[in-house]
């Protein structure tokens, strides 16, 4: 049986981080029967935020870690992150973990289940 899927928005994986959560083990934890997943546009948000420093650089090269560490499928792409995420989850049924206030509501106008990372490290 394939695995239903949660695309891990950078937002999610980077707020996640900065307040001491993994919410990749957060998807393991809380959601079962799904797997956390991210595309190679997301790992380039990841490594230009990286590469830029600043508030939130300290926490891409951990994030990239986690995603090497626990196996995290990335899905090959080559358009802008939020419609790849749009376009995936609407056609395969995917769910999405995004700290995005607008891309949530997007997606929730298209029928996307959509969850954020909370401080706590709920998902909800």
């Amino acid at each position: 049986m394939p695995a239903r899927y949660i695309i891990i928005d950078t937002s999610s994986i980077i707020f996640g981080l900065s307040n001491g959560k993994d919410v990749f083990k957060a998807v393991r934890e809380q959601k079962y029967g799904y797997a956390a997943m991210v595309s190679e546009g997301i790992m380039r948000e990841l490594e230009n935020i990286k590469s830029k420093g600043g508030r939130y650089g300290r926490y891409a090269g951990p994030a990239t870690a986690l995603i090497a560490r626990y196996g995290i499928r990335i899905s090959a792409d080559s358009s802008p992150v939020d419609s790849w995420i749009l376009e995936e989850a609407g056609r395969n049924g995917y769910a999405v973990c995004t700290n995005d206030s607008e891309l949530k509501r997007r997606l929730r106008a298209v029928g996307v289940r959509a969850f954020s990372i909370a401080r706590s490290g709920r998902l909800r």
